[in-house]
């Protein structure tokens, strides 16, 4: 028995279907991502089960294979899809990075993430608006739309890009060469922190989003908070392995407490309080002394008095 095709629907049904908005298809149409559309009156055009199902690819190559829309375009009209798009792992040139080559496809990408990061760190999702994000990106709104479905795609994307980040910077090689696990910790946060100047804001807005009534931005930031910590816990785990800690050290607990540190330095820091050279060594003495504390600061236990 052959199954049903959908009967042709008006824009309103397929945007209901779909999840987009009126204005994000009719772009599609004109960038040639949607077969036209049947036109039976002079203002009613009619969509098919094929609308639809283009329509959800699109977004599946957006947001699973971070693809922008001209390499959508390609990707529909050539078949090929690549494995990783090129935006992940890459940061914005700067003065002191002048060398690095970024197209400037990817450079655009890049620099509508750093300030939805930014925007979004500093004043929180629900107070951005996508003219703010515009505005300062200098650019058009429907340039907007050309890389990101929505403002909450923006931030799905910042999570990703940010995680990519922390799991690039936390498998560092010069990092994961060094013996001494605290200096080791210490160097992995100076070198996030270098790597990324706004990090301490954005893990503020982790912790909000992590709270969020929306399913997938909930998930979508426990993964970025997850990345990290994740190479603490790895430290703090080979070294109780190797004999060094105590037994009844919980390494995740142990992580999320040297996260603390870095976050309290990282806020000394941005007030101009401290320096990084302060810091670093705040958060080292600090982090050995959590891991590695002298049996003579033990608190002794308390003795229950009955009454």
């Amino acid at each position: 028995m052959k199954k049903k095709q959908p009967s042709p629907m008006k824009i309103a049904e397929l945007c209901l279907d779909s999840g987009l908005s009126k204005p994000t298809i009719l772009n599609y149409l004109k960038m040639g991502l949607l077969p036209p559309a049947v036109q039976v009156a002079s203002n009613l055009h009619l969509y098919d089960a094929t609308h639809l199902e283009r329509l959800r690819e699109i977004r599946r190559l957006q947001e699973e294979k971070g693809l922008s829309l001209p390499q959508i375009k390609e990707a529909l009209e050539t078949g090929r899809i690549p494995e990783k798009p090129r935006f992940l792992n890459s940061k914005l040139p700067t003065p002191e990075s002048p060398s690095q080559e970024v197209d400037p496809e990817t450079q655009r990408r890049l620099q509508i993430l750093d300030i939805g990061i930014r925007l979004f760190s500093k004043h929180g999702y629900g107070s951005v608006k996508i003219g703010d994000i515009t505005d300062a990106a200098g650019i058009a709104k429907g340039t907007f739309y050309l890389y990101f479905l929505n403002k909450k795609n923006l931030l799905n994307q910042c999570f990703s890009h940010i995680r990519e980040l922390l799991i690039a910077e936390n498998s560092s090689e010069p990092v994961l060469k060094e013996p001494d696990i605290v200096l080791r910790m210490r160097n992995r946060w100076l070198d996030i922190r270098i790597a990324y100047p706004h990090i301490e804001q954005f893990t503020q807005l982790l912790q909000v989003s992590s709270n969020s009534d929306d399913a997938e931005i909930r998930e979508k930031a426990l993964e970025c908070y997850n990345a990290l910590v994740q190479g603490l816990i790895s430290d703090i785990t080979e070294t109780k392995e190797n004999g060094l800690l105590s037994a009844d050290l919980d390494p995740k607990l142990a992580a999320y407490a040297v996260t603390g540190v870095f976050h309290s330095m990282s806020f000394w820091m941005d007030k101009g309080s401290i320096s990084m050279e302060v810091a670093a060594v705040a958060v080292e003495k600090f982090t050995r002394g959590i891991l590695f504390p002298p049996a003579k600061s033990r608190v002794p236990e308390q003795t229950v008095i009955k009454r």
